[in-house]
């Protein structure tokens, strides 16, 4: 309304307001022109305060149509129809056209056509509900790429005519999306080509993310049962986890649980399980996946199947065992060598002949107890032998340990591969020196008795023949007398003549009775041997009674005394309960582990026999007798193999008393342990279960 107008209503209402009600005195005039005055001012200043917020409302508008206009994002008014009724600049640039060009066209004409449906309905949505919804569509640009957007809307009046929209370019995000999914199936495809199982898992409850498909087929069941769901509580029940000896791995033992609990990388050998009881042994290596804080946010595992390496690693230590016993039980000096000569194998008797150790008959070494006339021959032949593949033989002397030099016949012969490449040489050393001593008699006979005429030199010639026939029919002999139960008798008789000897000769000197005691002592440690040979072959089954420790500790004590340079210490609580065992096998199997304590500490030392309570078979009561010494110790590489059958670091030993003691042990319900550090000494442990009535 006009200045002109307002003025000609206000006067007129004036006019009437004089004729109704018109002052009466000067005074009431003057008061009535002081309100009207007081009246105008009021009218002024609320004049100023409306122009003031109308300027600032305007300022407003203003402030608020840049930022609509200029935001990085798109804003649309739309009708029910889908219509344009306002966009701002970045709209009008996400859909192409200028901002005039795009009111009251329907925004469905820019959606791509296999967007208009996703579109129609998410303009239905919001109008009918009348809350907020969302989608994601393919905008058409004329002469450029589709745009995928995404768009979010919200009514904006009572009627539910029109909704205000928001446009957002989303074609970064995914363009970013498809090259992800893209590098994730290639890396899918890599990790199920990869012939290892691969498996991995977040963090921290351990849910299974992924498992390649040489997984699946190690576990032998498919991706639902053993990964869809399974966390981390559950990979030992779920996989089938085993230990090699059979107990269920617990979930702290699983590797993979271990990487994502503790963020420890670990290795573990455990068989799986399969439906069919085709149990597989595998080698599972795991890490933790941390973020850039340090924080577990994953694991992986990598197992590989070792059933078939662990088979080929059986059956090649029990064909070692069985070479080794074989060859330890012969006669001869029995040796192997690698293709290029180098020794990596002899038996006990080169030692016990040489003097050496095998330490330093190894490798080059056994060409020391070579005479010096007969090592040019010994290379000749053996570098014959290695050219051609032939079998290596040669008759030469080798010196004894107290230095005489013997005659021996060496024959050595060539294990070889497919490809006809040398793997190794096995051979032996026959003692032939009574047979090269006939031989040169018979040689000296004939060149005295030449001239005693033709039948006589033929005479001697057919002795010489039977001499030979005889000599090697004994060699032949003595191979075959490797048999331990047949050297008892003779043992024993031997025993009995020196028993006999030290009775009818009481007088005897002092090297007279040395003599004895040596050969007493020798068939003494033969007959030890035997025993534990045929002890370890044939385990007499136990006897089990209810046994003292204190006491089954003194007879053992009782029947080895301790050398003067050995202190012994006992530690047997006097309240411990009985144990259920072989007391003679018990004995057996402490006295064997003091003997190899005293052995250890040649020097003197200290020996500690103790005993407490223990568990057994994860909660199985037992006692626990420790045979502890402060002697040499037991070196890491010797650890592993301590009780196999047939090893020994001793110059004496046939290598059979801890792998029997192990036997008795686990005859009687119980088993054996061994601590030990080089220069330390060793601590033996064994549990035995707690008697109960």
């Amino acid at each position: 309304m006009k200045k002109t107008e307002l003025r000609q209503q206000a006067e007129a209402s004036l006019g009437q307001q004089k004729k109704a009600s018109m002052p009466a005195t000067e005074i009431e005039t003057q008061r009535l022109v002081h309100e009207l005055q007081v009246h105008q001012i009021e009218l002024e200043l609320q004049n100023q305060e409306l122009a003031q917020a109308r300027a600032e409302t305007e300022a407003a508008l203003r402030q608020y149509t840049a930022l609509y206009d200029f935001a990085p994002v798109g804003y649309l008014t739309l009708a029910r129809d889908g219509a344009i009724h306002q966009v701002n600049l970045a709209g009008a640039a996400l859909l192409g056209l200028e901002r005039g060009q795009l009111l009251q066209r329907r925004l469905g004409i820019f959606a791509a056509i296999q967007s208009r449906p996703i579109l129609s309905t998410f303009l239905d949505q919001v109008f009918s509900s009348g809350k907020n919804q969302v989608c994601e569509i393919e905008l058409l640009q004329a002469g450029s790429a589709p745009l995928w957007v995404h768009l979010e809307a919200v009514i904006t009046d009572e009627e539910h005519e029109t909704c205000r929209v928001v446009l957002v370019d989303i074609g970064e995000r995914r363009r970013a999306e498809n090259e992800l999914h893209k590098s994730h199936a290639l890396l899918q495809a890599a990790l199920d080509q990869s012939p290892a199982g691969i498996a991995i898992a977040d963090a921290p409850d351990g849910t299974l993310r992924f498992v390649n498909n040489a997984s699946l087929r190690i576990r032998g069941s498919d991706r639902q049962s053993i990964v869809d769901g399974v966390g981390i509580n559950q990979y030992a029940a779920s996989w089938q986890l085993l230990d090699l000896d059979g107990r269920p791995l617990r979930t702290d033992e699983v590797p993979l649980a271990r990487a994502v609990m503790f963020g420890e990388t670990n290795s573990r050998e455990f068989i799986v399980r399969r439906a069919s009881n085709d149990d597989r042994i595998v080698l599972g290596n795991a890490a933790p996946i941390k973020d850039d804080s340090g924080k577990v946010v994953a694991a992986i595992v990598v197992f590989t199947d070792i059933t078939e390496r662990k088979q080929m690693e059986d059956a090649l230590r029990k064909s070692e065992n069985e070479f080794r016993m074989l060859a330890e039980s012969m006669p001869q000096m029995v040796w192997v060598c690698q293709p290029d000569g180098k020794n990596i194998y002899f038996n006990q008797h080169w030692v016990d002949y040489t003097g050496l150790t095998l330490d330093e008959s190894y490798g080059d070494g056994w060409n020391k107890p070579f005479h010096p006339d007969d090592q040019p021959r010994a290379w000749e032949a053996w570098q014959s032998a290695t050219k051609s593949l032939s079998e290596y033989s040669l008759e030469c002397r080798l010196r004894r340990a107290d230095g005489t030099y013997t005659w021996w016949l060496i024959r050595g012969v060539p294990l070889v591969d497919a490809e006809g490449q040398v793997l190794k040489w096995f051979g032996t050393c026959t003692d032939i020196h009574k047979l090269m001593q006939a031989e040169n008699e018979i040689r000296q006979l004939n060149a005295t008795l030449e001239e005693r005429g033709v039948e006589r030199t033929r005479d001697l010639r057919e002795a010489q023949e039977q001499l030979i026939l005889k000599e090697k029919l004994a060699v032949l002999g003595q191979l075959a007398s490797g048999v331990a139960y047949k050297l008892r008798n003779p043992l024993t008789a031997i025993q009995n003549a020196v028993y006999y000897l030290n009775l009818i000769q009481p007088e005897k000197n002092e090297k007279i009775d040395q003599y004895h005691g040596l050969i007493e002592q020798e068939a003494h440690e033969a007959q030890k041997i035997i025993t534990d040979l045929l002890d370890f072959a044939v385990i007499p089954s136990s006897d089990p009674e209810p046994v003292s420790i204190p006491e089954l500790v003194q007879r053992v004590m009782e029947r080895h005394p301790q050398p003067p340079l050995i202190k012994v210490a006992l530690n047997l609580p006097a309240d411990l309960p009985k144990v259920y065992a072989d007391l003679l096998q018990m004995e057996q199997v402490l006295g064997n582990l003091i003997l190899n304590a005293n052995q250890a500490m040649s020097s003197g030392g200290q020996l500690e026999i103790g005993a407490q309570l223990a568990v057994i078979h994860t909660a199985d009561p037992a006692v626990a007798i420790t045979v502890k010494d402060n002697g040499t110790g037991i070196s890491p590489e010797n650890m592993q193999k301590l009780f196999m059958p047939l090893f020994t670091t001793k110059a004496k030993s046939l290598g059979l008393g801890l792998a029997l003691s192990q036997k008795l042990v686990e005859a009687n319900g119980g088993k054996i342990e061994v601590a030990s550090e080089p220069d330390q000494g060793s601590t033996f442990t064994v549990f035995l279960p707690v008697y109960s009535k």
